[in-house]
């Protein structure tokens, strides 16, 4: 074991966040010497390397944040395992893996036996209930037992809408104890995760899948609510793709669009493929959906389905289709 030397690496961006934010706390006491080198945007191995020989300012600590450091391409491993045990004693180092990593690899079999070693996967079940009970308590709030249960098993696995979800609660009702139908209005639990499912159809083409998710939103909320998680996904879009092109990390991108970082993946490449005119255009027929519908121009229900059709159009290049 290497002292000061933690791997922390699984699915659960949540509670890997989480854990990377107290370890550090722990490391750093308040001397903010943290120093954070992500290998996906850009590798340097010199850097790297003088990273964790070098002292920490003054002959104080140092924590070397390095992010993404197992699934760089053209990563000498032998070098870095090297270097990782020569490294300064006044050096603690994190490495932070975001996804699952090859376990046949010589660096992570060198981590895995010589480091502070926390693997976090998604939770499920009796594990995912206990953590999100605990998440509960920590966040001082009181919620009915049949509310509990429809919370719990609606955010399943998903720390960051769980989280997101408190601090709406918290706020909306000030101490009183949370109820189901409080829970209804913060938990667009099926109806958003199809219009995600309706997205990526959308993108890639498929009018048969694009048509059963749909079918599938229609089947569970009016079609007021259907068009408010259609509009979310690219009011979702938008967001992620003014945040990428401030580079703007992938973390902070997921808390400040209140959208979890496996979905800032998923839109990631549309986001940055789509133009804002076209994004632009796009918001503006979904908007004046919202106005015939709300207007009585059209019934609910073509009007819908005329947008998903357009929708469909714009994505594969075409130009919107008005009429019946």
């Amino acid at each position: 074991m290497i002292d000061g030397l933690y791997f922390i690496f699984g699915n659960d961006d949540f509670r890997r966040q989480a854990k990377l934010e107290e370890v550090i706390a722990r490391l750093d006491a308040g001397r903010k010497n943290v120093v954070t080198i992500d290998c996906e945007d850009n590798f340097e191995e010199e850097r790297l390397i003088n990273e964790l020989l070098s002292t920490g300012l003054f002959a104080q600590e140092k924590t070397l944040v390095v992010k993404n450091l197992l699934t760089t391409k053209g990563l000498d491993s032998e070098v870095v395992i090297k270097k990782i045990q020569k490294k300064s004693p006044t050096v603690n180092v994190i490495i932070l893996e975001k996804n699952n990593v090859d376990k046949r690899t010589k660096l992570y079999k060198f981590l895995f036996k010589s480091s502070y070693f926390i693997e976090l996967q998604t939770l499920s079940k009796v594990s995912w209930e206990k953590f999100a009970l605990e998440l509960v308590t920590k966040n001082n709030i009181d919620i009915e037992g049949e509310a509990q249960r429809l919370l719990l098993a609606g955010t399943e696995g998903n720390g960051w809408q769980l989280q997101n979800i408190l601090e709406q609660l918290r706020l909306y009702c000030l101490g009183r104890t949370v109820t189901s139908r409080d829970i209804d209005l913060f938990l667009p639990r099926k109806v958003v995760g199809d219009s995600f499912a309706l997205l990526d159809a959308l993108k890639a083409g498929n009018d048969k899948v694009m048509v059963g998710h749909l079918a599938a939103l229609r089947a569970q909320s009016e079609p007021v609510l259907v068009l408010g998680a259609i509009a979310y996904q690219y009011r979702a879009l938008v967001y992620v793709k003014g945040l990428l092109e401030a580079k703007t990390p992938y973390a902070e991108i997921a808390r400040r669009a209140k959208i979890m970082p496996f979905v800032v993946g998923k839109l990631t490449p549309l986001a940055k493929n789509l133009s804002w005119s076209w994004l632009a255009k796009t918001y503006q027929f979904i908007a004046q959906t919202d106005i015939n519908i709300k207007t009585g121009a059209i019934a609910p229900e073509a009007g819908i389905e005329l947008l998903v059709y357009n929708l469909s159009r714009r994505h594969k290049g075409l130009m919107l289709h008005i009429g019946g």
